[in-house]
């Protein structure tokens, strides 16, 4: 087994799972929206220790991530595998928008009300952009991959089911 922490909890993982498998296996909070096919980006986790145990970057994450995403440590969770046993830390992009939202909502010591509003519209505006750039990049590398495996009903009721979880977490309900 691998050693995964992901927003926090240990999950449980084997060698070659991605993270954003095991993420969903264990109802983490991220999100996707291609099925793992490395197109929408939104599955972006930033890994905050541990990238020696994952696999090297694909060409999607290459294409798709700024430079100064990965320099920061920011990978795909869908494109990224765990290499073997040693441990491995990473947060997901929704997981930090949550955890901002909150920090507006509940305060953060030493940081006034504009400085946390600062931080949540620079993290979200920052993300958005961040986004739309890698799915430009990367959209005309994965076209194939649509084609040659579509959307089936069981992955679509897989997402709708996903996403209301994610929706019921970034709620505070889940």
């Amino acid at each position: 087994m691998a050693e995964l922490e992901f927003n926090g909890e240990r999950i449980e993982a084997k060698q070659g799972d991605s993270l954003l498998g095991a993420a969903r296996r264990r109802g983490a909070h991220v999100w996707f929206l291609c099925d793992g096919r490395g197109i929408c980006q939104t599955c972006e986790c930033r890994v905050v220790s541990g990238s020696e145990h994952l696999g090297k970057l694909s060409e999607i994450e290459r294409t798709g991530l700024s430079e100064n995403r990965r320099r920061e440590g920011y990978r795909l969770g869908c494109q990224t595998t765990l290499l073997g046993t040693g441990p491995v830390s990473v947060v997901s992009r929704a997981e930090e928008l949550r955890r901002r939202a909150r920090d507006l909502v509940l305060g953060s010591k030493g940081r006034s009300l504009w400085q946390r509003v600062e931080d949540l519209g620079g993290d979200s505006l920052r993300a958005t952009v961040d986004l739309l750039a890698g799915v430009t990049r990367s959209a005309p590398n994965v076209i194939p991959q649509i084609v040659k495996c579509p959307l089936t009903p069981a992955r679509v009721a897989d997402y709708a089911r996903d996403s209301l979880r994610l929706a019921g977490r970034l709620l505070g309900i889940g």
